[in-house]
């Protein structure tokens, strides 16, 4: 929540964008989830996201190598 929202007490926003994330939703989609249909914000959120996961770019290997894994797996 503070690497990404810069405050602890989104957490639970955290939570959903990173969940969103690992079933493959854009940064734009994200934020729609993570603010709610027309909530004002948005772009804010979607903007955190976007600086987040390029900083930790190794998630985003993650997520494609566990795409990959299933897809092999059929699971």
């Amino acid at each position: 929540a503070v690497a990404l929202f810069r405050d602890v007490s989104h957490r639970a926003r955290a939570k959903r964008a990173f969940l969103a994330f690992l079933y493959g939703m854009t940064p734009e989609r994200i934020a729609r989830v993570v603010v709610g249909d027309g909530g004002q914000g948005e772009g804010v959120v979607r903007d955190a996201i976007e600086r987040f996961f390029a900083t930790f770019p190794g998630i985003a290997a993650f997520r494609a190598s566990q795409h990959s894994s299933l897809q092999k797996s059929g699971y």
